[in-house]
C-alpha cells in the first residue's frame, strides 16, 4: 500500500458507496458524517481539513467520542508496511447544524434521531492489495570468508542467502570480510 496516498473527500466516498449517496436531509443542510468506530488493524485513519495539505489521526473515535467531518474534508487509509486486506469506518449522517468539522463530538442516544445525526449508521471500506514483494539474493565466490548483511534487517550470510523485500524498498548492504580475507565487487 502507499506510504502517503492522497485520500478521498467525504462527498466522493458518500458518492461511491453501494446504491450512490446513503445521505438525505429534509431541511437540506450541508452533508457530513461523523464517525463512530474506524478498524485500524491494517493501518491508521487520518484526516484533513485543508485538502490533504495536512493529515491528523482520525483517533479512537467511539459514540462518545465521533470525529465530525464535513462533505469538503478528506479521509485516507494509511496501511501498516506489508499489510493487506480491507479496513473500514462507520459514521452516522450529520447535517452540521451543530459541532464543527474536525472536532470530537458525542453522538450519544441523546444526540440521535431528529437531531444533527442519523439514528442508523453506513459503513465504508477500502481494501489494501498485498504489496509487491522482490527477492534480492547475495552469493559469495571465491575463497575467502566473510559476512554479508543489510538494512533493512533480512540478509545475514557468508555463503549464499536471499530475502524478499517489499517493492520500492531501500536496502543497504555492508560486507565484512574476515581476517585474510578481501571483499571486492
Amino acid at each position: 500500500g502507499a506510504t502517503d496516498p492522497p485520500g478521498d473527500t467525504v462527498a466522493a466516498v458518500l458518492v461511491t458507496g453501494a446504491g450512490g449517496d446513503p445521505i438525505s436531509d429534509a431541511d437540506s443542510d450541508p452533508e457530513g458524517i461523523a464517525v463512530v468506530d474506524a478498524d485500524g488493524s491494517i493501518g491508521t485513519w487520518q484526516f484533513s481539513l485543508d485538502s490533504g495539505a495536512s493529515w491528523g489521526a482520525l483517533g479512537a473515535v467511539t459514540e462518545a467520542s465521533s470525529r465530525l467531518l464535513a462533505g469538503s474534508a478528506k479521509i485516507r487509509l494509511v496501511p501498516n508496511a506489508g499489510a493487506s486486506g480491507t479496513s473500514s469506518i462507520t459514521f452516522r449522517a450529520w447535517d452540521q447544524s451543530v459541532g464543527t468539522n474536525g472536532q470530537l463530538y458525542d453522538t450519544g442516544s441523546s444526540a440521535k434521531g431528529a437531531s444533527a445525526f442519523s439514528s442508523q449508521t453506513e459503513t465504508a471500506a477500502v481494501t489494501v492489495a498485498a504489496p509487491a514483494m522482490h527477492t534480492l539474493t547475495v552469493t559469495k565466490s571465491g575463497a575467502g570468508l566473510g559476512t554479508v548483511t543489510s538494512s533493512p534487517a533480512g540478509i545475514n550470510c557468508g555463503a549464499t542467502c536471499s530475502t524478499s523485500f517489499i517493492e520500492s524498498t531501500e536496502v543497504t548492504l555492508a560486507a565484512t570480510a574476515d581476517a585474510g580475507s578481501v571483499f571486492s565487487g
